[in-house]
């Protein structure tokens, strides 16, 4: 298995570790710990690596998140 180098990632690489996450459901700490070697690996340099290098975005919002969204937007608007 190929190891990422983080500051060249390739896009194959990552695009891989991508499809292994989204059709299997590996979970992401797993995912650097193979391809990182990241034994303390909490799931955030996947998340990180598929935004910059593909686009992606590998989390949802929190509801919370969402919630502050639509207030900041109300108060704008009531401005």
């Amino acid at each position: 298995m190929p190891r990422i180098d983080l500051e060249n990632p390739d896009k194959d690489v990552v695009l891989e570790m991508y499809r292994k996450w989204r059709d299997n459901k590996v979970p992401k700490s797993v995912l650097e710990r193979e391809y990182l070697g990241d034994d303390r690996a909490h799931g955030k340099t996947f998340t990180f690596l598929v935004r910059r290098v593909l686009g992606f975005d590998t989390e949802e919002p929190s509801s919370l998140a969402s919630q502050v969204k639509d207030l900041e937007e109300e108060v704008t608007r009531l401005r």
